[in-house]
């Protein structure tokens, strides 16, 4: 195991992920669209997004998540806007917009934090990543990198790629992945490092409960309900599948 992740290699991985952006975004884009359907009332849009990535938890519990709904439902107004749900969700939280988002989420009930990253990021993404989708409020503010912060939506993919870039057999936690990403000082585009998900989920393979890595995965590809299916993508999505592998594991 080594401490850190060498800085000059989580920047290469970085760059492969900044000329890579086109199909992870593709497949964003396609969930934002179901989300975002124009024939739904703006809180049903909201209801859809909090559903969809609430719902990306492997073993959700609906206990927990009921009281998160059923407080929605007494509330419906909040929303409306960005304002009036931050301010519903995040009381007591002093932070920039987007942390304080991250954190009010984080608190309730069935939440954690990938999901609570996760919300946060399609939240930029929708507003601010010049996506060929419909917004859904009207007054949320830009990321001001200088102030705020958005967090990387770390989950076992992620966290398999940083053991090996770690040289290590214990997976490292959210925090630990998060830090060892800030510490690079890439303030920009901090979105950018969630595309890890996409090219690791389809280089990863699990059999008997235990996750390696492998070139190229079609059957997670093709899993994929927005992923590009037609044949010269698929090619090309094979390559840089492979150009991604050697690169995690390339010392």
């Amino acid at each position: 195991m080594i401490e850190h992740v060498e800085p000059a290699k989580l920047r290469e991985i970085f760059e492969f992920l900044k000329e890579n952006r086109k199909y992870p975004l593709q497949v964003h884009t396609g969930a934002y669209k179901q989300c975002l359907n124009p024939d739904y009332s703006t809180q049903f849009k909201a209801k859809s997004l909090l559903h969809h990535y609430l719902n990306t938890q492997s073993r959700l519990n609906l206990n927990k998540s009921l009281k998160f709904w059923t407080y929605l439902e007494r509330n419906k107004s909040c929303l409306n806007t960005f304002d009036s749900f931050s301010k519903q969700v995040c009381k007591g939280i002093d932070a920039p917009p987007y942390e304080r988002l991250y954190l009010g989420l984080k608190a309730q009930e069935g939440w954690g934090s990938k999901t609570s990253a996760l919300f946060v990021k399609a939240i930029y993404h929708i507003h601010y990543g010049k996506l060929k989708v419909g917004k859904l409020w009207t007054d949320v503010p830009a990321f001001d990198y200088k102030v705020d912060k958005m967090m990387v939506p770390v989950d076992e993919v992620i966290k398999h790629i940083f053991m090996k870039l770690l040289r290590t057999r214990k997976m490292p936690s959210f925090a630990r992945v998060n830090n060892e990403i800030k510490a690079l000082g890439i303030v920009k585009n901090v979105d950018i490092w969630d595309d890890l998900w996409f090219w690791g989920f389809i280089t990863q393979i699990t059999k008997n409960k235990k996750r390696t890595l492998t070139e190229w995965n079609a059957g997670k590809f093709y899993s994929l309900l927005h992923s590009p299916k037609d044949e010269n993508t698929v090619n090309d999505v094979r390559e840089k599948a492979r150009q991604f592998h050697h690169l995690i594991l390339d010392r």
